[in-house]
């Protein structure tokens, strides 16, 4: 009996053991780049009411703890996501679209997890006489977060491809420059750099707006067609696999996010002040969140538009046959394209 006892007390320490080692399997960190804006304003919800660790723990999971970094461009996000120093990168549509084609059938492909904000940008330009992009000379630079690959220098490409033809498509490129959103409106505004444009976002371009002289070139709905998300949220497949626990708590600590923009707009606004030290009125801010051409969905839209310009010219090889092949299968549930 006494054997028997002993083997019965094996077994159950087994599988405590057990259960403590698959639960403890999963990460303990995970690591956030985001970028600069009010299209990142779910993440920084997301920073501020530790809704990740909260998810976690609801989850059973053991307690992780999360660190947010703040890069300045779509090159940089990527950069941190392939040398393994974040789990996590934040960007529009052709920064994920880049990696996705890149690393497409390999062991650590990289995927988007969900849409985080959807909402237009200006292209404010400030020197006098330009009216369209046949006003621009070799010496007027325009301010994107990153060239070729971000989000704004890709509706540059495109309006270039519209104006002048498919294979003129890259007529401007020589005249962009990389520099993130905050040193773009302090580039705009003194005139620095030969900066004489900057494709913007909010409230950066409502911020700009304001200069003397400022106006909008045209906005990305126009270019796009109409609306179409701004921000999205991509990890690869390793962290994807060996974390799915972490992973659905992270995707509903975004919707949690999400949820609280829509109930209170302006506790949302204060959140971003407080967070980013910006000075912008609250009132202008909430205004910005009201926008019905503004949204805080998961749901990703435009990502085929995209994905079939930047095959066309070549900037990625493979193009996905379905938005949802660019995307992990929680994500295909939502009413994306």
């Amino acid at each position: 009996m006494m054997r028997r006892l002993r083997q019965h007390c094996a077994l159950a320490l087994a599988g405590i053991l057990a259960f403590a080692s698959a639960a403890s399997a999963e990460t303990a960190t995970i690591r956030v780049a985001q970028q600069f804006g009010l299209g990142y304003l779910p993440l920084m919800i997301m920073e501020d009411q530790k809704l990740v660790e909260k998810a976690v723990e609801a989850a059973g999971l053991p307690p992780v703890t999360v660190p947010w970094a703040k890069l300045g461009g779509t090159s940089s996000v990527n950069d941190a996501l392939l040398s393994g120093s974040v789990d996590f990168s934040a960007g529009g549509i052709p920064g994920l679209l880049t990696l996705w084609a890149r690393t497409k059938g390999a062991s650590n492909a990289v995927k988007g997890v969900a849409a985080i904000s959807q909402m237009p940008f200006d292209f404010i330009v400030t020197k006098p006489g330009i009216k369209s992009l046949d006003d621009f000379t070799p010496q007027d630079k325009i301010a994107v977060t990153s060239i070729k690959v971000s989000t704004q220098a890709l509706v540059l490409a495109m309006a270039a491809a519209q104006r002048y033809g498919a294979a003129q498509f890259d007529k401007l490129d020589p005249m962009t420059v990389s520099l993130p959103h905050p040193d773009s409106v302090l580039a705009l505004k003194s005139g620095s750099m030969g900066i004489v444009g900057h494709i913007s976002a909010p409230p950066f371009q409502q911020e700009e707006r304001k200069i003397p002289g400022a106006r909008v070139l045209f906005t990305s709905y126009d270019v796009l067609g109409g609306p179409a998300t701004f921000i999205t949220l991509w990890t690869t497949t390793r962290f994807h696999h060996e974390n799915p626990k972490t992973h659905a708590a992270l995707y509903r600590a975004i919707g949690q996010a999400m949820a609280y923009i829509g109930s209170d707009k302006r506790g949302a606004a204060e959140t971003y002040k407080r967070m980013t030290g910006d000075k912008t009125d609250t009132a202008e801010i909430v205004a910005i969140l009201e926008d019905p051409l503004v949204a805080y969905t998961m749901a990703p839209h435009g990502v085929m538009k995209y994905a079939k310009f930047m095959h066309e010219i070549g900037r990625i090889k493979s193009m996905p046959a379905d938005w949802k092949d660019a995307y992990f299968p929680e994500a295909a549930g939502l009413d994306g394209n």
